[in-house]
């Protein structure tokens, strides 16, 4: 067991103890972290990653982050919310080569690093718009009932009308007589989903804000955040779905 002396200032820190509990975590394995190097002479690299998207390659993604869990739901609902937020996406296999290299290589030991995608975030609505455009699959690759789904995924509508709607529609199918479709169980699950987000579509492109002493190795280039590489999720996407 090691043990880290930390200061009174560890705790002191307003914007951390104001934020939640996840950001609260992370800043306090920061610290740890910076207490081995500072105590114990350990070589750190400290890597901050933004909002962790789909491979640029397969467009795996991981199902149970916030936004695909918004996706989903919306395409299952049938409508998106209207918002204003920007997306801040960074692809996952990029994140990984990032890190990677910055541990193996010790010219970056000791730094603080940010993988954020700050100059190519993109518009919620815009990222609504190419899902809405996406090429569609091989005939017969998916049930239709699956298809028909994702072409009426096309209405966006204020965040209020759309957590109504939302509401309805789970009501609707928690009532449904049972044993439910095989279909109206996974739409129930995924609609419920978006209870949660009763103030509309968070924003990633604020992260860092509050980090402005870090750097960004100069080795790395950032994915473009396009059309084609939202495509690639939506290929990915349909295929995981279960009817």
């Amino acid at each position: 067991i090691i043990f880290i002396p930390l200061s009174h200032s560890f705790f002191s820190n307003s914007y951390i103890l104001a934020s939640g509990g996840y950001s609260q975590s992370k800043w306090a394995a920061e610290k740890i972290i910076e207490g081995c190097k500072n105590n114990l002479g350990f070589p750190v690299v400290i890597a901050r990653p933004g909002f962790v998207s789909w491979s640029t390659v397969t467009g795996a993604f991981n199902g149970s982050d916030w936004l695909m869990r918004l996706i989903k739901g919306s395409i299952a609902l049938g409508a998106a919310p209207i918002s204003s937020s920007r997306l801040n996406l960074v692809p996952v296999d990029f994140t990984a080569k990032v890190i990677v290299r910055t541990a193996i290589d010790y010219t970056y030991h000791n730094t603080e690093l940010n993988i954020w995608n700050r100059l190519n975030t993109i518009k919620w609505d815009d990222f609504v718009h190419w899902i809405c455009t996406s090429p569609p699959l091989a005939p017969g690759s998916l049930p239709e009932s699956l298809m028909a789904l994702l072409a009426q995924f096309s209405m966006q509508c204020n965040t209020d009308v759309w957590q109504e709607y939302a509401s309805l529609e789970v009501t609707k199918l928690q009532h449904k007589a049972t044993p439910r479709s095989q279909e109206d169980a996974w739409r129930l699950d995924l609609i419920s989903a978006l209870l949660m987000f009763e103030n509309g579509v968070p924003s990633t492109s604020d992260l860092g804000s509050e980090e402005p002493s870090t750097f960004f190795p100069t080795f790395a280039k950032y994915p473009v955040i396009s059309e084609s590489y939202v495509h690639k999720l939506v290929k990915a996407l349909l295929i995981t779905f279960h009817l």
